[in-house]
């Protein structure tokens, strides 16, 4: 057999392994794997699964912990263009920030278009996405009512303060103007 043929046959590790080789259920290595607090583990317990973990391999499966709590820790940053030299310093906050609270950060670009914004919103109904930090073009704050009335998190970056009425729906405005116009002042003070 050789070494690609080796790969293919080795299957992933499961809690399943991880709780045969600590002598421990499958319960207790959740609980450890998730550092549940309401759970008194003893600290040998704790350590027999955590080398149980390493020497196996072992790493949990998000997708079937996504399943479980119907959470994906997972973030869509919309933009309507990747190139333009604006939105890959956003992107980076939004990673930054997301990373900080146990968030992982996926980049769609929409080019601009209506069609896939709509498209890339529809990751939340897919249980792919908890939410969206989102430059949206065309899809007003209405047409993303039924998101928001089903608890999905939508920050917009906007260009201008827009009224979104009683909706859940968090903006972050620029004002450019007020930007550029304190540049300029920058400069002309400066020489």
């Amino acid at each position: 057999m050789d070494i690609n043929d080796e790969l293919k046959s080795r299957k992933r590790p499961t809690q399943a392994d991880v709780a045969e080789l600590a002598s421990v259920s499958q319960a207790m290595v959740s609980y450890v794997v998730n550092n549940t607090p309401s759970v008194s583990i003893p600290e040998e317990t704790r350590k027999r699964v955590l080398d149980a973990i390493r020497a196996l391999g072992y790493v949990p499966h998000s997708t079937a912990r996504s399943l479980r709590t119907r959470k994906t820790s997972t973030v869509a940053g919309i933009l309507p263009d990747i190139t333009n030299p604006f939105y890959p310093a956003f992107e980076r906050g939004i990673q930054d920030v997301a990373e900080t609270h146990g968030y992982d950060l996926i980049t769609c670009n929409t080019d601009g278009i209506e069609e896939k914004e709509l498209k890339h919103l529809g990751l939340a109904e897919q249980g792919r996405v908890d939410g969206f930090v989102a430059v949206l073009s065309h899809v007003s704050a209405l047409r993303l009512r039924p998101l928001l009335e089903r608890g999905i998190a939508i920050v917009r970056l906007e260009p201008a303060h827009k009224e979104v009425g009683p909706l859940p729906l968090d903006n972050i405005y620029v004002d450019n103007a007020a930007a550029a116009q304190t540049a300029t002042t920058y400069l002309i003070e400066r020489g």
